[in-house]
């Protein structure tokens, strides 16, 4: 799983367990092989949750803390099929870069932590959520510093084990402060239309939105995570994401993929569309990538 092993497109379109609800890492595990997924995203930890019915469900995923040695290598066994392997962290509660100091060393340890289990699973990509001020007097260079600190205290032990590193956000200004090509961004697709970026100020972005940024960030681009964004006026401050690619109106699917091709452009494109079940979650992302697979193709 380790690293990019071929040039099949296929290979490395996704699913994260973010979107898989209802079900614990084994179903989820098993509901990519049945769909025949090669690519896919462990969301840290078994705690997460992202929909409710009306309060939360917990996603599939791992806590490292409390995931064995065994559970790991029967976990790594199981995740046979899987060509390619994204490990993400848990933004709940954490802040590496927090102001007060126990906050801060406490969620550096767990994403310390999501990294050994990285290794320990044959990951290729560790993401994680950077850390944020902790009010709006802290400078946001404050935070910035414990970000890119941290990302230079792991880079060695990843490099080491050909783990390519990135945080979500969008920030450019890390990839000049952290200069190593192994770590980069990841660009969520609908992140990028509904929230104020370099490319879409005022957070109301579309497709052109997207390929400026791939034409900006070139190989700094380390993955991806999909989705499209329907703008409700009755929410005019912010659309309403995680929808698929036939629901959404804000994002082409299609210009995306070939814009893609064209930079020669091979990263994890990782579903975060959203389903009222595991398996439909899984369902949609298999049908979006036979359509990723034809577009790349043409």
């Amino acid at each position: 799983m380790n690293g990019k092993q071929n040039c099949f497109i296929g290979d490395y379109v996704g699913i994260s367990t973010n979107v898989m609800t209802g079900v614990d890492i084994w179903e989820a595990v098993e509901l990519t092989r049945k769909y025949g997924l090669t690519c896919m995203e462990i969301h840290l930890g078994d705690f997460d949750t992202a929909v409710g019915n009306p309060w939360m469900i917990p996603h599939a995923g791992v806590w490292p803390r409390t995931f064995s040695k065994a559970e790991r290598a029967k976990l790594r066994k199981e995740l046979s099929h899987i060509k390619n392997l994204v490990i993400h962290g848990t933004p709940s509660d954490v802040n590496i870069a927090a102001l007060n100091p126990g906050i801060r060393e406490e969620s550096q340890l767990q994403y310390r932590e999501a990294l050994d289990l990285a290794i320990d699973l044959g990951a290729g990509w560790m993401t994680y959520h950077g850390g944020r001020p902790s009010n709006t007097v802290v400078q946001p260079a404050y935070a910035r510093k414990w970000n890119v600190e941290f990302i230079k205290s792991i880079m060695k032990k990843a490099e080491d084990a050909g783990i390519k590193l990135a945080y979500e956000n969008f920030d450019e200004k890390y990839l000049k402060e952290i200069k190593n090509k192994n770590f980069g961004l990841l660009l969520d697709t609908g992140h990028a239309v509904m929230q104020g970026n370099k490319f879409a100020p005022e957070g109301r972005g579309d497709t052109q939105t997207i390929l400026q940024w791939l034409d900006f960030l070139g190989d700094r681009l380390i993955e991806m995570h999909i989705h499209n964004v329907i703008n409700w006026a009755e929410v005019p401050i912010r659309g309403i994401a995680h929808r698929s690619f036939e629901y959404g109106l804000c994002l082409n699917l299609e210009t995306i993929i070939k814009k893609l091709k064209s930079k020669k452009l091979m990263v994890p494109l990782i579903s975060e569309i959203y389903e009222p079940t595991a398996e439909m979650a899984v369902q949609t992302l298999a049908k979006t990538k036979d359509k990723i697979v034809k577009y790349y193709g043409k």
